[in-house]
């Protein structure tokens, strides 16, 4: 006697129990794996999951860091090398302001015969004779007394630059009659007059009234921690001194300079030389050349010890020139380069 088939009904229902047996113990492990993720993430703390990747946060803005660090230490040395002291602004002031006062007292003696309608450059010859972009306003009047009139004005706020009162103004001023006193008569300048005219025009941007001066003295009284200043202007004041020492070892390539016989020459021009210069004439021909080689290799060099010091102080290089000059303008008359 044979058993009865199943029906297609009841291998189905079967199946369909299975099915559903099957996905009910796969949401229980599911449920148990999650319930064991959170008990280990209770008992362990978040931070030790961290994942360390190569390129991860950490790392990235470490990297950056030492980056912007080495950049700062390029900039802040190349700042140190541009950075003037206030005191030797102050300094500065006021021996630009002498010197410009010095050079109108010797100017004076010679108004009537360089700046005047009398003299050898009449306004009306001196104005097409000049580059039309140039101005001046001495061109305003040719007569004697207006030309005085200018000088006082000048001298006087040249004075107000040399004891620091209203500093601005007056070294704009001083600047702006000094451009219009050159371009009257272009004839009576020499090389030392363009840098006096371009060491004032960088100047206006550097604070020069800040140390010893009366704009300090009736100003609030601010605790500075330090007597160092750089700026754009600070850049293009020392760029200005390295340009003029780089030129002049430029023109010093003849044959005199090379032999070193060059500081002979010069002190035989009889029209330049001073009672000083003569002493220096006759002495051994050795020391002449070791002083023209010296003077070749000072203008070479004293641009790198003002822009890199090299553990050289800036004090040292700039007491070793302005010693050499002070001599030199002894020795020789150039006017106001000397």
């Amino acid at each position: 006697m044979t058993s009865p088939r199943p029906s297609k009904r009841g291998v189905g229902e079967n199946e369909a129990n299975t099915n559903v047996s099957i996905s009910m113990n796969n949401n229980n492990n599911n449920n148990n794996d999650n319930t064991i993720d959170e008990r280990e993430i209770k008992e362990h703390p978040k931070e030790n999951y961290t994942p360390t990747l190569p390129f991860s946060n950490s790392n990235v803005h470490s990297s950056n860091n030492s980056a912007l660090s080495s950049i700062k230490g390029v900039l802040s040395l190349v700042f140190s090398s541009f950075e003037v002291d206030l005191r030797s602004l102050a300094l500065f002031r006021i021996l630009v302001s002498s010197l410009v006062m010095w050079d109108i007292l010797l100017r004076l003696p010679n108004t009537h015969a360089h700046y005047s309608d009398l003299g050898v450059l009449p306004v009306i010859e001196a104005i097409p004779s000049i580059d039309t972009e140039s101005y001046s306003l001495h061109f305003s009047n040719g007569t004697v007394l207006f030309c005085l009139f200018l000088f006082l004005v000048h001298f006087a706020f040249a004075f107000l630059l040399l004891i620091g009162y209203r500093t601005k103004i007056s070294h704009f001023v001083v600047w702006l009659l000094l451009v219009s006193l050159h371009n009257r008569n272009p004839l009576v300048l020499n090389t030392g007059d363009d840098l006096l005219r371009l060491l004032l025009f960088w100047s206006l941007f550097l604070p020069l009234g800040e140390k010893y001066s009366v704009d300090f003295a009736l100003s609030p009284k601010t605790n500075t921690s330090t007597n160092k200043h750089v700026s754009c202007g600070s850049f293009a004041f020392v760029i200005q001194f390295v340009c003029f020492f780089w030129s002049e070892c430029a023109l010093r390539t003849g044959v005199e300079w090379e032999e070193g016989t060059a500081f002979y020459y010069l002190l035989s021009l009889d029209q330049y030389t001073t009672r000083i210069g003569y002493l220096f004439l006759y002495i051994p021909q050795w020391i002449s050349i070791v002083i023209t080689k010296y003077l070749m290799w000072l203008v070479t060099l004293t641009p790198l010890f003002l822009i890199f010091p090299f553990g050289v102080s800036k004090t040292v290089v700039i007491f070793l020139v302005s010693a050499f000059y002070f001599w030199w303008g002894l020795c020789v008359l150039l006017g106001l380069y000397s």
